[in-house]
This record gives structure tokens, sequence and C-alpha cells, in this order.
């Protein structure tokens, strides 16, 4: 008995001493542990630089109309709001084929025209340059694109427009496209007697099917590609919804279709990013496309 009783002393010995020793060996393991914990709770700080502000040049360049350019100032986009500081002391340059062809007016709110329309040549390059102080020359130039050529234009009133105010129209044309890339505005206006005119909300078509254009709600535009028709005649159907005419009032139905370059058609898509895809995230979080070399915006 008395050498179990001892046997059974010595084991519960050698268990406290394996006990404490697992304690020590258990305590060596944890400390690194608990140090790259301590260390993934180390705050940096981080200064992060403050951009320079940069000239922001905005002009849509149509052939048949004077061209106007808006210069403002950016701001970081940590900034709300959408009241832009306008550059009143810019210099103003428009060039065709590397001619100058002038210096633009200022006109008030940050708008530069020019004095009177210019001869625009189809395929000439064209660029502005604006110059301010404090800031780099911003500049930028695009290829005056050739004018669509259409054919078989035709305008059918709808069925249910005897002896109603609300009027409704169908139109269809055929574009032949150029065997290359290109781009595409279309738009419909109504023209009042007095020459007022107001945008008509509009669909668009064509024989493909698949067909998709960008549509603008805001400025009633559709914008496309010729992806799915390059190098062919393609006819198109656009029907214009309901519009009111008021009791013998004499009105005028406009279509306009144009070519635009790729950096409109890219700005265009980007606009319908900020707005309309991901309604979700603010529109500073997508931004803009630019074609303004040292500045922002678009020509």
């Amino acid at each position: 008995m008395q050498t179990n009783k001892n046997a059974i002393f010595l084991d519960y010995s050698l268990l406290k001493k394996l006990a404490f020793g697992l304690k020590q060996r258990t305590a060596i393991i944890f400390l690194p542990i608990l140090l790259c914990f301590s260390a993934c709770e180390t705050v940096v700080e981080i200064d992060l630089p403050i951009e320079k502000p940069k000239l922001v040049v905005n002009s849509i360049f149509n052939a048949d109309s004077t061209l106007k350019v808006n210069v403002t100032k950016s701001r970081p986009s940590s900034e709300s709001g959408f009241d832009f500081e306008i550059v009143k002391d810019a210099v103003v340059e428009i060039f065709k084929n590397n001619q100058s062809l002038g210096l633009l007016n200022y006109a008030g709110k940050g708008n530069y025209i020019a004095s009177a329309k210019f001869q625009v040549e189809p395929g000439a390059e064209y660029s502005v340059k604006v110059k301010a102080s404090d800031f780099e020359t911003a500049e930028a130039s695009e290829f005056m694109r050739v004018k669509p050529v259409i054919s078989s234009f035709k305008v059918i009133p709808d069925g249910v427009n005897s002896g109603s105010s609300y009027k409704n129209y169908k139109a269809n044309f055929t574009l032949k496209d150029p065997n290359e890339s290109n781009f595409y505005f279309i738009r419909a206006w109504l023209v009042s007697q007095n020459g007022r005119k107001s945008p008509l909300q509009t669909d668009l078509k064509n024989t493909l099917g698949q067909f998709s254009p960008l549509r603008s709600e805001s400025l009633q535009l559709h914008v496309f590609d010729d992806r799915s028709f390059n190098g062919k005649e393609i006819i198109f159907d656009l029907e214009i919804g309901q519009i009111y005419i008021g009791t013998n009032e004499d009105y005028t139905i406009v279509f306009e279709l144009g070519s635009i370059n790729k950096s409109y058609f890219d700005y265009m898509y980007s606009v319908k990013r900020q707005f309309e895809d991901i309604p979700l995230l603010e529109p500073k979080n997508l931004p803009l496309s630019n074609n303004i070399k040292n500045g922002l915006g678009i020509f």
C-alpha cells in the first residue's frame, strides 16, 4: 500500500511539473502573437498633397453655329456643389490646321465667343488653346467630322392625329455609313411660327434589331456608334411621342442628324455612367471623359 501511495504521489508530482512546463511554453508561444496584434493597431497619419487647380475648358464645336468656349477653374473632389469659379482673364485662341483663326471675346459667366461663324471645313483639324495666369496652357485638337449621308427621308403622321390637339409622327430614313468607325447624334425639334424651338421626345430604332443607342433625357438627344452596321446602308425609324399643338397653330418639325467625334461620344457615355447606370454611387466618384491636355473638360 505504501508503495502504491508513493507511486501515486510521485506520479502527481510529475504531472504538476509537466503542467508548469506547459504553462511556460504556452506563454512563450503566445507572446509574439500578442505583439503582432499590438503592431496592427499602429496609426500612421499621411498628409495628402493638395492638387493645384487646373483650367476646365468646355466647348461643343458645331459646324453651323458660333463657337463658344467656357472656362472655369477646377476644385478638389471633396468639395460639393455646382458653383465653379469662372476665369475672366483667359486668352482663348482657335486654330485650323495649326493656323490661328483669332482670339475669342469674353462675354461673361466664363464664356468666350467668336465674333463671327468660322468657315468650317470637314476633315480639317481644329484646336483650342487657353492661357491664364498661374495655370498651365490647356489645349485640345479634334478633326471636324464629315456630314452623314442620308436618303429617302419620310415623315408619316399617325392615324390618331385627325381632330386632335395632341399629334404623333413617325419618320424613317436611310443612312449610308462609311467603312470606318463613326459616331452620330440625332434629335428632333418642334419649331413654332415665331421661331421658338422645343426639343421633342423620340424613340430611335433600326432594322438590325440589336441596336441600342444612348438617350440623354435632359438633351432629348440620341448618341450612337456604327459597330452594328459599319460600312452599310441602314434604315432607321424615328417615333415622336405625343406633342401638343394649339388650335390653328403653324409649326414645323425639324430632325437633326450629325456626325460627332469619339471624344464627345465617350463624354456622353461617362455622363450616363454617372447619373443612370450606378445611381447608388456619388457622381464625383466617377470621372467624366476628358480630352483637354493640361486641363479638364471636353472640346
